[in-house]
């Protein structure tokens, strides 16, 4: 029996008997969907476009009125093939299907009955963190998440990545932002595949950008920054009590907001670290963290929906801790849970929000940031139970979020395996074995795209699991964190100590990478294969870093350790990046995403250590 892999996976197929006889679909016959962004797909996939009125044509689009919004069904017989819908977007979502099936060198007979378990199926891209694609990477990118039935894109604001007419200085500062007319023409290209473009701005959290400068210090609830996760960090919370931080955000939707068509707005508001630790320590007291948290969300989308008549979302990570809090948000946001962990509980959440009357939805994560290759099991564990839990509690829809935290330093490729998962989540149904399909489907070279989800499982070959840990990539955020003190060496040396890959480990992740490397060298001049080996490149580096500091902390032998080796080679890792970066992304946002190179490589020029 002939099989099809369609992804995502279509809610019923049924193969019938017999094949389409192949023949150059010239006719078309319309009942309905006589509309140019269809006859684009149609010319995509080499459909000639003569509108005919013989109903023996080919290809006839139908129209249903019975039919759900986003649904569409196909019958091919062995001389005809009949899409029918209700709207534009059912007919586009059948056009997709098509042509996946038309790639097949035999087409059987079949009937599709298809439509997504979830309303909103969503990508959020961070395009802050230093790297800020380019608008063809980001068209490019748009093709192949319609390719997978998105519909809501969004694309992570803060710092300095938009262009903030307001404030003209700050953004130049580093000169990396996308350009308003790219937001604009990306809606425009958004729009016709049926995404919806939707605003992102975070405005009390993640402000650390904004609070590094004179003119904003002041409005910082820790001035002088704050101590989490084993290191002092600057300031990245706004005080919610004074007037300024209010006025400034506003300032900013004020910028942001009248130049997107979209109903929706990501407002954020997470993970505001400080919050009740500096300036609103009483009142926090008085009236508890999700009071205040509540009471400054409140007055800001209430100026979003009264001034711009859109709906706030907001991140969810605050009032989860506070579930009895949640009934008190204004009832006309979206709650937006995340959790990127395989064992996050997005059950025991959605549970919450449901009983909440909570409008909300779930946003697990491709997790291909902080380990350079990708984290599979915590990838396919939170988007999997994520997609479980938005259908049993009946959420409004999944985001998948690619973030870029700790200098961006992961390649688009790296996200891929995130993005098909979550598109097959959330539309239907299917395991981790569609993956491979759905990788394919986006870089057209299965070999290609074995490679991309192959080496996103490496981490269990460092050692025993580490919640969000990646063992080879924590030089990196140590020697970050290691440049804020005055004894850079002696912090670095205390935190890498519980970092190192178990010596059972090492021969293992050494063969691991070389036969990658080997596999790859058939995929030449390819963007996603040079990213590929540059980032091997960079974890096997990293894998001899390890190696040395066990023999430093074992003091095994009395000879002189060094890096001098392992600096030479991260400089050459650092202009292969420069060159790739170039390719996809902003300029000017290499130089912050390499610092954290740089600041690793200075520290291994301190850690020279002789036996005595």
């Amino acid at each position: 029996m002939k099989t099809l892999n369609i992804i995502p996976k279509p809610q019923k197929i049924e193969i019938l008997e017999g094949f389409f006889e192949p023949v150059l679909i010239e006719k078309v016959h319309f009942e309905a969907f006589f509309d140019d962004r269809i006859f684009k797909e149609l010319k995509k996939i080499n459909i000639c476009i003569k509108k005919v009125e013989e109903t023996d044509a080919p290809l006839i689009l139908k129209y249903d009125p019975t039919l759900n919004e986003q649904q569409y069904q196909i019958l091919i017989t062995n001389r005809q093939i009949e899409l029918t819908a209700k709207t534009l977007v059912g007919c586009f979502y059948g056009i997709k299907t098509l042509e996946q099936i038309l790639k097949e060198e035999s087409i059987p007979c079949l009937k599709i009955d298809d439509y997504p378990d979830l309303e909103v199926r969503g990508v959020m891209l961070d395009i802050s963190r230093s790297k800020v694609p380019n608008i063809t990477t980001l068209k490019k990118l748009v093709d192949k998440f319609a390719m997978l039935k998105y519909n809501h894109l969004e694309l992570y604001v803060e710092g300095f990545s938009y262009e903030y007419n307001s404030f003209r200085k700050e953004i130049e500062i580093n000169n990396n932002y996308l350009p308003l007319a790219d937001f604009k023409e990306l809606e425009i290209y958004c729009n016709d595949s049926f995404i919806d473009l939707v605003p992102n701005q975070n405005g009390f959290g993640h402000m650390a950008d904004w609070l590094a400068l004179d003119e904003y210090k002041h409005l910082a609830e820790c001035p002088e920054g704050f101590y989490i996760w084993g290191a002092h960090r600057p300031p990245s919370t706004l005080d919610p009590n004074n007037p300024g931080s209010e006025a400034l955000v506003k300032k900013m939707y004020d910028d942001m907001l009248p130049n997107f068509k979209s109903d929706y707005f990501n407002m954020c508001f997470d993970e505001p670290f400080e919050l009740g630790h500096g300036k609103s320590k009483e009142i926090v007291e008085e009236l508890g963290e999700a009071s205040v948290f509540i009471n400054f969300f409140t007055r800001l989308s209430d100026y979003v929906k009264e001034k711009y008549h859109k709906k706030p979302m907001l991140w969810g990570d605050v009032l989860i801790k506070h579930p009895e809090s949640i009934k008190d948000l204004p009832k006309d946001v979206i709650f937006i849970d995340w959790g990127y962990n395989h064992l996050y509980d997005f059950d025991k959440h959605s549970k919450i929000l449901k009983e909440a009357a909570v409008e909300f939805m779930v946003a697990p994560g491709t997790v291909s940031w902080g380990n350079i290759l990708g984290n599979f099991l915590d990838m396919e564990g939170s988007i999997a139970h994520a997609a479980m839990a938005a259908k049993k509690y009946d959420a409004k829809g999944l985001i998948v979020t690619d973030w870029g935290d700790i200098g961006h330093l992961q390649y688009l490729p790296v996200s891929y395996p995130g993005f098909v998962y979550a598109a097959i989540k959330s539309w239907s149904d299917g395991d981790e074995r569609d993956i491979l399909d759905g990788v394919c489907l986006l870089v057209d070279d299965k070999k290609l795209a074995y490679s991309i989800v192959n080496l996103s499982k490496f981490i269990p070959l460092e050692g025993p699991y580490r919640d969000y840990g990646c063992r080879l990539f924590y030089p990196i955020l140590w020697a970050e964190h290691a440049s804020r003190y005055e004894k850079p060496l002696e912090y670095f040396l205390e935190k890498m100590q519980h970092v190192l890959i178990p010596e059972e480990n090492i021969e293992g992740l050494k063969k691991f990478f070389d036969d990658a490397l080997i596999y790859l060298e058939e995929n030449e001049n390819v963007l996603e294969t040079e990213e590929l080996k540059n980032s091997i490149f960079l974890l096997q580096i990293l894998l001899d870093i390890n190696v040395k500091f066990t023999v430093i902390y074992k003091n095994q032998n009395n000879e002189t350790i060094d890096f001098q080796n392992e600096i030479s080679l991260l400089n050459v890792y650092s202009t292969n990046h420069l060159k790739l970066w170039n390719m996809r992304n902003i300029h000017d946002g290499y130089k912050m995403s390499n610092q954290r190179i740089l600041w690793l490589i200075q520290v291994l020029a301190l850690a020279k250590q002789e036996r005595r």
